[in-house]
């Protein structure tokens, strides 16, 4: 039998381009409502996992850039979400609705981009 993995990538939560889980509420109450994108995004990315759900995935690996992150170059222009809390929680929220999927699947998570760090050659 074949090994089924899920590879999952760039979700960017936080950024207006990126995921955010419908009606996203932040720390401090406020609600987020996805932008046309997001909603387009979300209605994509829910609709693959719908149609996989019925295989028997065994891994799921998320490769990277789940955050947007602070977007210092940026001024935080691009961000949905301006605080790192409010973006891992909303991340949470987007891989907690793949898990309620894929419930007995193992996962592995491979940093991200990250300023300053060596390039390969």
């Amino acid at each position: 039998m074949k090994h089924q993995l899920l590879i999952l990538s760039d979700l960017h939560v936080g950024s207006t381009y990126g995921l955010l889980p419908p009606d996203f509420m932040d720390r401090e109450g406020n609600v987020h409502m996805q932008n046309q994108g997001q909603q387009y995004l979300w209605s994509c990315f829910t609709d693959m996992l719908d149609k996989i759900s019925h295989r028997p995935i065994q891994t799921i690996v998320v490769n990277g850039d789940g955050l947007d992150g602070a977007q210092k170059k940026a001024n935080a222009a691009p961000l949905t979400l301006h605080r790192l809390e409010d973006q891992r929680e909303a991340c949470v929220k987007v891989l907690e609705y793949v898990k309620n999927k894929f419930p007995n699947a193992a996962w592995y998570f491979v940093s991200g981009t990250q300023i300053g760090r060596a390039s390969c050659r």
